[in-house]
């Protein structure tokens, strides 16, 4: 159906499920923000596919993202929540902000940088916050939707903002058993 409709075949959107109705008209009009024959409205949610890596309830963050975002974001701001630091940073690419859960914490990306790492009990708010900062930056012209500014990295898991390579490389780390370093 993709196919057809970037094609410019067709004119109506019908995808049926056995299930709530209302899911079949959120995914038409995904299927045409996606292919962007239609302009996005509202927050552009990328959620992670989830494997066993997964440390935190990530389907209740996922939906409660969801609808916090849909009351307080209105620019079409790509928002991606993940649930671990792995995978998550690939899965995440291009987004504007970005949550990898994991450990009982949350780190959050804005355009690449990390600005927060935060207990898992916070998160939302968290997220939720950097959401409207960043939507008031591009809304001021300080910042463009899709414009990221650096790479985004996975994080070491120690530190304030989740890079404690320094503290693991000088031994202040405790439970840390072996450490290579490229280029040792």
């Amino acid at each position: 159906m993709s196919h057809l409709l970037a094609s410019g075949i067709g004119d109506t959107t019908r995808i049926s499920y056995a299930s709530d109705p209302a899911l079949e008209v959120e995914d038409a009009l995904e299927l045409l923000y996606c292919l962007e024959l239609r302009e996005r409205v509202g927050v552009d949610l990328i959620a992670c596919p989830t494997c066993g890596r997964i440390q935190v309830d990530l389907f209740t963050l996922v939906q409660e993202v969801r609808k916090a975002l849909a009351e307080h974001i209105e620019l079409p701001i790509k928002v991606a929540v993940m649930g671990c630091i792995v995978n998550g940073p690939g899965e995440a690419e291009g987004a504007d902000v970005a949550i990898f859960a994991g450990d009982r914490r949350g780190i959050i990306y804005v355009q690449g940088e990390k600005v927060a790492n935060v207990p898992e009990e916070n998160i939302l708010a968290a997220l939720l916050d950097e959401c409207q900062k960043f939507q008031d930056k591009v809304r001021r012209g300080e910042a463009k939707l899709g414009e990221k500014v650096v790479d985004i990295i996975p994080p070491d898991p120690i530190g304030e903002l989740g890079s404690g390579v320094d503290k693991i490389v000088s031994g202040n780390v405790e439970k840390v058993t072996k450490l290579t370093v490229s280029g040792e």
